[in-house]
């Protein structure tokens, strides 16, 4: 079976060379966008000779060009982040199958480690489908659920959802290609979050809200070390903002603290009152990205 790869990263030269030396499988294109891996594909194809179109106009005429030229059976879509046409997705005889990472049709469209999150999920989920002309609406061909740890970040919810995917194209390669695998169309609710939608609130921080809500939030919007592609957590204060990553629970609010009052403490820890809790802001960053200590975020909060 001849294989194109579009896609970029880890996840997708892993894929890639779990095709090299297999009998059934040969790799005759790996397409990369320059902008987002300036090394590990091209690396990787220069040690394995293997053609590298680095660019983003994969709908082009001169890249459908190469691509015929090329005869793919299949292409994978792994981490591209592009939206694929018709002429592209119709090119090659079995299509297109792409790596999603979260559970559909439950969770469509982009930052979904996020979304999850916020939604308070217990579990997740990646999943391999075809791509069809609407977005992440094509016939699944494998997927895989797992719970989520207590303190999950978005981008710790990446990283497992990279390692799944990788763990499970493993699984599904054999079948792939002796021609036995079977995909199933979607089914159940549907939902889909665009680059528009956002966090409630815009991602800013409200003390009236519950703690268990706020701290959800910050896992939620904390990417690092990765670069955000959503919007951070942000905490408003009487002088300036701060980028809150991570909360921890002290206590409950006594009736007489008011909310959105800062409370001494004499382990110099930063804490605040919300709707139900006292809790310490234990990860914060300038809105220029630098991290900072407790005092820091305080004089940045409430001034020196």
């Amino acid at each position: 079976m001849r294989i194109g790869i579009i896609g970029n990263g880890k996840m997708a030269v892993d894929c890639a060379k779990m095709l090299l030396g297999h009998p059934k499988a040969e790799l005759v294109f790996f397409n990369h966008d320059p902008q987002v891996d300036a090394s590990a594909v091209p690396a990787f194809c220069r040690k394995n000779a293997i053609d590298a179109w680095p660019g983003r106009q994969v709908n082009s005429e001169a890249f459908l060009g190469q691509a015929r030229e090329a005869s793919p059976d299949i292409i994978l879509n792994i981490n591209s982040f592009r939206l694929l046409r018709a002429p592209l997705l119709q090119l090659a005889p079995l299509g297109v199958l792409n790596f999603h990472n979260g559970p559909l049709p439950r969770y469509g469209g982009v930052n979904i480690p996020s979304w999850a999150l916020l939604k308070g999920e217990a579990r997740h989920g990646v999943t391999w489908h075809f791509m069809d002309q609407d977005i992440d609406t094509g016939p699944i061909l494998a997927q895989r659920l797992f719970d989520l740890e207590p303190d999950e970040t978005a981008a710790s919810l990446m990283v497992r959802c990279i390692r799944e995917g990788i763990a499970l194209f493993g699984e599904l390669l054999p079948v792939l290609l002796d021609g036995t695998a079977q995909a199933r169309p979607q089914d159940g609710p549907r939902s889909y979050f665009s680059r528009k939608d956002l966090p409630e609130n815009g991602g800013k921080i409200d003390l009236a809200w519950p703690f268990a809500q706020i701290e959800r939030m910050a896992r939620a919007l904390n990417w690092l070390p990765f670069e955000n592609p959503f919007v951070p957590a942000v905490l408003e204060g009487p002088r300036g903002s701060v980028v809150v990553n991570r909360a921890r629970l002290v206590g409950a609010r006594d009736a007489s603290l008011p909310i959105g009052a800062f409370v001494p403490d004499t382990q110099g820890r930063l804490l605040l009152a919300c709707s139900d809790a006292v809790f310490e802001l234990v990860e914060t960053m300038s809105l220029d990205w630098d991290e900072l200590e407790p005092e820091e975020a305080r004089q940045i909060l409430l001034g020196p």
